[in-house]
């Protein structure tokens, strides 16, 4: 698919080269850059290639992270929803959606 019609599906990453966030946004804004780079961001969702990222750098690190993978796509999926991002509410099973940013 053509670049352009991947960006459509992009709530954050428009195609610029520099991150406009300073926020959560900042972090959805990257991993959606590497949807478009490797093609796979057809749809409003998270793409294979963002969960893949999602799975591979936050939620399977060693640092004791207590969520099942299930679990962990459920809350990286409502945090990209509402635009915030953290690492600890996606891996963390005590912890509050209230410490994202």
């Amino acid at each position: 698919m053509e670049r352009e019609k991947l960006l459509k599906y992009c709530r954050y990453y428009k195609g610029e080269e520099i991150d406009p966030f300073v926020d959560g946004r900042s972090v959805w804004w990257k991993i959606e850059s590497y949807g478009v780079y490797f093609g796979d961001k057809t749809s409003i969702e998270l793409s294979p290639t963002m969960i893949d990222y999602i799975r591979e750098r936050v939620w399977q690190s060693d640092s004791g992270w207590n969520t099942t993978w299930d679990e962990a796509l459920k809350r990286a999926k409502e945090l990209y929803r509402l635009g915030k991002w953290s690492v600890g509410y996606i891996s963390q099973q005590e912890a509050n959606i209230s410490i994202a940013y």
